[in-house]
């Protein structure tokens, strides 16, 4: 754990079961310490559902022991640190987007297919009145007795 915040490191293979740590605590620790390097889970038959229930709480994938060989291990490493480059690229796109999308003076909002509201930038939500985050759900589209 140490070494994480230490170093930059590119993916974590993770056995549940250490001498001073074991089962989902030793996931949450380490998660906890590195969120942003992806993390692979080492089990076995016998914690496979556990090996599940860490990648449900935000592993990348599990390998069990039986099935690793040297095609399997170094293609879950480098499809899991490619995964995490990909969500990296593209919370920053999406965060690039709002900054523009809350720095233009024209008010803009989209909807889902529905004609639900899905996003009002600060100029739309003035234009409104809609309370920052108030106005999810909103159907825009006319109702069929409108007509």
């Amino acid at each position: 754990m140490e070494y994480l915040g230490k170093k930059e490191v590119s993916a974590v293979l993770l056995e549940l079961s250490l001498p001073d740590s074991e089962g989902i605590d030793t996931f949450d620790k380490l998660f906890t310490a590195a969120a942003h390097t992806p993390i692979l889970i080492l089990g076995n038959k016998a914690n496979e559902a556990l090996a599940k229930r860490a990648v449900e709480r935000g592993a990348h994938d599990y390998l069990l022991a039986t099935h690793i060989d040297g095609y399997s291990l170094p293609r879950a490493l480098r499809n899991a640190i490619e995964q995490q480059a990909i969500e990296e690229a593209s919370y920053a796109e999406k965060e690039r987007a709002l900054v523009t999308l809350n720095s233009i003076g024209d008010g803009v909002l989209y909807t889902d297919i529905a004609g639900n509201v899905a996003y009002l930038n600060l100029v739309a939500e003035t234009m409104t009145g809609w309370a920052p985050g108030r106005s999810g759900g909103t159907n825009l589209l006319p109702k069929s007795s409108d007509y």
